[in-house]
């Protein structure tokens, strides 16, 4: 235990005055009587008696002494023992919404509350990026506030990152972490020697059954008759084990625009097109219509801006082969939204009024101040140092799922049978990592902005998912700002599917949170000295009335 004004201990030197005033008795008082019959009479009681008055004699002396230690120590304010740090990565992704993040912030309060006022708490937050939620900070209102403005994100959770932010802090401090989750994190989470603990906030099987929306996007459709005709297709998912029946509301600008009624295999998708004209928010809504359960609520609603544009002017450019890569690469260009396609094969001139240049040819073939799609090239002004890799290297490692160029796009089991790797110059940013190296990355600015693309699209499955054209129309809306294909920041869809991971070697479960006093340690060290001294008090006064 340790005291934060030591200097008060002086004043125990006051128990020896108290012992000596308890060790001096009083002079004994001489009366006159006129027999001692009476006295010989009640001399045996008296005598039966003097044990017990000693014995609380002794008893009022030992309180009195420890009711002034206990207000010696109470002024020396102590602390309540040793300073604790813990560092807590709370798990936000959309899986955590509704009952789990409840608990776990409850959880987080009555830990944090058991630790008393020396401890020293940090929270990070594990959500699309990790992020420091609270720094090292003692408990109180702070704490208190951060706990509650925790929330769920439509989102995973970048978990890796997030524990080895918090290991970071807690090395400096010497500090524990504790992983608050509602799935068990595998023990190779952690680097670190000394795991981080785990708190996991499961759900009731009845829980499992949850419907949400995991795409949405716009585009112009091929048979668009002008600008302003759009094409809103929107996807939703269910975990639930047996068919679903969902209702989906799609609304421009505060108007319904759709209302129907959807249904949804087990475990299943179904994706729905309604036409939109117009500018504004664009919102789709979807929600049970069998009575059902809906576990989470942050996955239900899916939004984004629509707005006015002009579809960008660009050149194809090819080596004036019939492959099927510029087929698929056409085709997504046209489902973007792209009407005015310009082919420059071979060494052919390109024409004046390019806005953007698609690449499908090795060599100088980049346009002078037009942005570049370069997809599956070796563009030599740029520096790229790309090489070829096979199936055995071609397996997806990661994805900037935060970045713009990538949003709505899912690579989940994405196939690829070959495939170009390039180191990411100075300046630029890998989007995409394949087991061999990036295979999607961005650079440039303005004018001189390029895209490149490394996975072949006559050797994966890329060009027949969905996510090709929202790809090449986030491009396009990087590159030119004139974006015909729009997407919408929605859940994961393995966050709305609610899929468990296989642990082998879990992280070690955290202790419950522990019991608190009601008060400061101040307080009921001086509690306890009162009540000593009142004990005191009444023994005393007990002695002389009995006498």
């Amino acid at each position: 235990m340790s005291l934060v004004a030591p200097v008060f201990l002086a004043a125990l030197g006051l128990l020896v005055p108290v012992l000596i005033a308890f060790l001096v008795r009083r002079p004994r008082q001489v009366v006159r009587v006129p027999s001692t019959m009476v006295w010989r009479l009640g001399a045996r009681s008296v005598a039966k008696s003097r044990r017990i008055r000693d014995a609380r004699r002794l008893l009022a002396l030992l309180a009195c002494l420890g009711g002034v230690a206990a207000l010696v120590v109470a002024a020396a304010r102590p602390t309540g023992g040793r300073r604790d740090a813990v560092v807590y990565v709370v798990d936000v992704s959309a899986s955590m919404s509704g009952a789990p993040l409840r608990e776990a912030r409850a959880w987080l309060a009555r830990d944090v509350a058991g630790r008393g006022p020396n401890a020293r708490v940090a929270i990070v937050l594990a959500g699309a990026e990790p992020r420091v939620a609270l720094s090292e900070s003692a408990p109180g209102p702070r704490v208190d506030e951060a706990i509650r403005a925790i929330s769920a994100e439509k989102a995973g959770a970048s978990m890796d990152e997030a524990v080895a932010l918090a290991e970071g802090m807690a090395s400096a401090s010497d500090a524990r972490v504790v992983v608050l989750t509602d799935e068990a994190l595998a023990a190779e989470v952690s680097r670190s020697a000394a795991k981080p603990e785990q708190r996991v906030f499961g759900r009731p099987p009845a829980g499992r059954d949850n419907l949400g929306v995991v795409g949405l996007f716009t585009r112009t459709p091929a048979d668009a008759r002008d600008d302003e005709e759009r094409e809103a297709s929107i996807t939703v998912v269910t975990s639930s084990t047996a068919p679903r029946r969902a209702r989906l509301v799609v609304t421009l600008a505060g108007s319904v625009v759709a209302e129907r009624h959807l249904d949804l295999p087990a475990r299943g998708a179904a994706i729905e097109r309604v036409g939109v004209r117009g500018a504004g928010r664009l919102v789709a809504r979807v929600e049970p219509a069998d009575g059902r359960s809906d576990a989470l609520d942050v996955d239900d609603e899916a939004s984004l801006e629509e707005a006015a544009r002009r579809p960008p002017r660009v050149a194809l450019i090819h080596d004036g082969g019939g492959g099927s890569a510029r087929y698929f690469v056409e085709k997504a260009l046209r489902a973007a939204g792209v009407t005015e396609i310009a082919e420059v094969a071979g060494g052919a001139d390109a024409p004046a009024d390019a806005e953007l240049a698609v690449v499908l040819r090795d060599g100088d073939a980049r346009l002078p101040g037009v942005p570049a799609f370069l997809i599956g090239v070796e563009p030599k002004e740029l520096g790229l140092d790309a090489r070829v890799v096979g199936r055995g290297e071609t397996r997806l490692r990661s994805v900037a799922s935060e970045d713009p160029l990538l949003r709505g796009v899912a690579l989940d089991e994405l196939t690829a049978l070959r495939a170009k790797v390039a180191a990411a110059p100075r300046g630029s940013r890998a989007l995409v990592e394949l087991d061999a190296g990036p295979a999607l990355i961005a650079g440039g600015a303005g004018t001189s902005s390029w895209v490149w693309l490394g996975i072949d699209p006559e050797a994966s499955d890329l060009v027949l998912r969905v996510a090709f054209p929202v790809l090449v129309g986030n491009v396009l809306g990087h590159l030119g700002g004139a974006a015909q294909v729009v997407a919408a920041e929605t859940a994961p869809r393995a966050e709305v599917m609610l899929d468990p991971p296989e642990v082998l070697e879990a992280l070690p479960a955290a202790s419950d949170p522990r019991w608190r006093l009601p008060v400061a340690p101040p307080i009921a060290v001086a509690f306890l000295g009162a009540l000593l001294l009142a004990l005191e008090a009444w023994l005393t006064f007990r002695r002389r009335w009995a006498t």
